[in-house]
């Protein structure tokens, strides 16, 4: 902890030498929030960060800094203020002010914005206030970031808004752990849905921060509105990113929480049926692809009918009229849907082979695969060969971004 205490007072002493001339009330501030430290280091046995979460005087010399507009005042106000979050170590009541002094220097240079990125995954991991509103706040910062013309900084806050979605669905899998526990301990916010087959659920608080955020990816990926993010846009391929890599993460709550669920079928689904109909580039139509991959291995049984739209829609790309690329994407598809034991495959059967009402999906499986492999029957079974047309349809098909891919693609290794 001397660590810490030493590094503020080494900063608080800079920002008073600083601020001398022409800002005396923050020379005057600093001189107090060292006077603070001091006072706290003389106590022994005294836990200094929760006593600086305490006092809200401590704060004020690095926010007044950052009214300034002076750069170099800023820049050792918003480090000290990175470091104090990361302790846990600024009052809860301040949580609100310290986002809305990231947002005001957010136009403060490369340097700066860099470091509010930094600060809003521990501001958001330690203070437990930061729901609703003062969380939709933060992740405005960052939607802004990501709009920078500065490849860094559009770089650092896609990858900050990926863990703070993340962060937000871990709290949920938290929550549930706590209520599991005491069941009485943490009380629903007054937000209530209605999801079919389960009645009015009243959502708790970082439930509810999930839920309505989840939402607001689907219609934003969609091309519509946000409604609690308050945003009016967001790049498709990135939207699909970040829905792709909640599911891939937090699988058990989506099946867990009837909300959530709800939303796969009334948000998800009809998105990628619409999206399907349209036109797209390789990264867009591969992130597309991942997402349905997601649906329909882990959601099947519950989404007996939209997966049989899905494989549907993935039998017809696989007809020869399709881009190269296309057909190749969908095989590598099948190939993680028919691998394993075959249990999978007598699902698909039995959902829809079987039944009157429905496709014969599997029966048309087969056919596809056998047209397929008519086509070209010197190439079945060569991987070598297989990959070179891979490579050769992609370069055809002028599409960039395939390396960004990952090898954690379904079916691509």
């Amino acid at each position: 902890m001397s660590g810490l205490t030493n590094s503020l007072n080494a900063e608080l002493l800079q920002l008073s030498n600083e601020a001398r001339r022409k800002h005396p009330e923050i020379k005057e501030a600093a001189e107090r929030s060292i006077y603070i430290l001091r006072t706290l280091k003389e106590r022994p046995g005294m836990d200094i960060t929760q006593e600086l979460a305490k006092n809200v005087d401590f704060l004020r010399p690095f926010l007044l800094a950052c009214e300034t507009r002076h750069a170099k005042l800023i820049t050792i106000s918003i480090g000290s203020i990175q470091k104090l979050i990361s302790h846990h170590a600024i009052p809860e009541s301040s949580v609100k002010t310290i986002l809305k002094t990231l947002n005001d220097i957010i136009s403060q240079g490369v340097e700066v914005q860099l470091k509010i990125l930094q600060t809003l995954p521990p501001l958001l991991n330690n203070y437990s206030t930061l729901t609703g509103d003062l969380l939709v706040e933060g992740l405005l910062v960052c939607f802004r970031l990501q709009d920078s013309k500065i490849m860094a900084v559009n770089n650092t806050a896609a990858a900050t808004l990926r863990q703070l979605v993340i962060n937000i669905f871990d709290k949920v899998e938290k929550e549930d752990e706590i209520i599991e526990k005491n069941a009485g301990s943490i009380k629903p916010t007054s937000t209530v849905v209605s999801v079919h087959g389960h009645g009015e659920i009243a959502l708790r608080p970082c439930a509810r921060d999930a839920y309505f955020l989840f939402q607001d990816l689907c219609l934003l990926t969609n091309l519509e509105p946000a409604t609690f993010l308050r945003l009016n846009a967001l790049p498709r391929t990135f939207g699909l990113e970040l829905i792709e890599s909640v599911l891939t993460n937090h699988l058990r709550l989506f099946k867990k929480h009837p909300e959530f669920l709800s939303v796969l079928r009334e948000r998800i689904c009809p998105l990628i049926i619409k999206t399907f109909s349209d036109k797209h580039d390789f990264p867009q139509t591969m992130r597309l692809m991942r997402v349905v991959y997601i649906l329909i291995k882990q959601f099947s049984e519950i989404l007996v009918t939209e997966c049989e739209i899905f494989l549907a829609m993935f039998i017809k790309i696989l007809e020869p009229e399709n881009p190269l690329w296309q057909r190749v994407i969908a095989m590598e598809i099948f190939r993680g849907v028919c691998g394993g034991d075959g249990v999978f495959l007598r699902s698909i059967y039995r959902w829809y082979d079987r039944q009157d009402n429905s496709t014969n999906v599997f029966r048309d499986m087969i056919n596809v695969f056998g047209r397929l492999a008519a086509e070209k029957p010197q190439v079945v079974g060569v991987s070598s060969v297989v990959g070179q047309i891979h490579h050769q349809s992609l370069e055809n098909s002028d599409v960039t971004g395939v390396n960004s891919l990952g090898a954690d693609a379904p079916g691509l290794s």
